[in-house]
């Protein structure tokens, strides 16, 4: 389950979102969100040292996807639990 926040923007801008607004996306967020974000730099170590999280090499990609995915999970929810 994502954490609460998972999908606030990971760097925000402050833009008129009404003027940026359509009918599939009444109020869009522009870029990455902060789980997008962290599970992108729990990957780049992840593919440095697939040890550390217990994969080896050859593993499928969907492991390593899983894993970023959790560990971006819980690094957005250790920030909730800091504000």
């Amino acid at each position: 389950m994502k954490p609460k926040t998972a999908s606030e923007p990971a760097f925000p801008i402050d833009v008129n979102r009404a003027a940026i607004a359509t009918a599939d996306s009444p109020a869009p967020f522009l870029g990455l969100t902060k789980r997008e974000y962290f599970a992108a730099k729990a990957m780049q170590g992840i593919l440095k040292n697939p040890y550390s999280v217990g994969l080896g090499i050859g593993e499928k990609f969907e492991a390593y996807t899983k894993a970023a995915f959790e560990l971006a999970d819980a690094m957005v929810e250790e920030s909730e639990k800091e504000n």
